[in-house]
């Protein structure tokens, strides 16, 4: 009985192995996708959000923006070159301005250079939500990101953005 389950075991660790390595890695366009993903969930507010939720949203932007990490969005209060934790800040300070904000990426199109360090990302975010001083908003943003992977990771190191559609 004992042969059977280590016999076992083992044909379970093998399958998994192989799994992993054929069909069970994302490939870099889906990594990237999955950054932009959790920065829409990091830089979102929702109309009762704990001072937790808000803290551990500020600690998620080491694992997503890379250091420096420049930015040119034509907003006076964000542009400029940060550090991942004056990201998070300057992300904290705006946040505070909204009762809710929500967002999402779409059109998403990656291109990573043939040597996987670096990659280019072209996409538009759609931005809604209401603000304490003007109310309910709906804005695009076509924006063009500059990623480098860092220790195996994708981060972001620039935004910038192409055009302003409001709704």
């Amino acid at each position: 009985m004992r042969k059977a389950v280590s016999a076992l075991l083992v044909v379970v660790a093998l399958a998994a192995a192989a799994w992993w390595f054929v069909g069970g890695r994302k490939s870099d366009e889906e990594k990237i996708a999955a950054v932009f993903d959790r920065l829409v969930d990091a830089c979102g507010k929702a109309a009762k959000e704990s001072p937790i939720g808000m803290a551990s949203k500020n600690a998620e932007f080491s694992n997503i923006v890379a250091d420096p990490c420049s930015v040119d969005v034509r907003e006076v209060m964000i542009d400029g070159t940060f550090r991942p934790l004056e990201f998070a800040s300057r992300i904290t300070k705006g946040r505070t301005m909204f009762k809710t904000l929500n967002g999402k990426v779409d059109d998403l199109v990656v291109k990573v250079d043939p040597g996987g360090k670096t990659a280019v990302a072209e996409y538009s975010i759609r931005v809604w939500g209401e603000s304490g001083q003007r109310g309910a908003f709906d804005e695009s943003r076509d924006l063009r990101s500059e990623l480098i992977k860092v220790d195996g990771k994708w981060k972001i190191s620039s935004f910038v953005v192409d055009k302003v559609l409001e709704r």
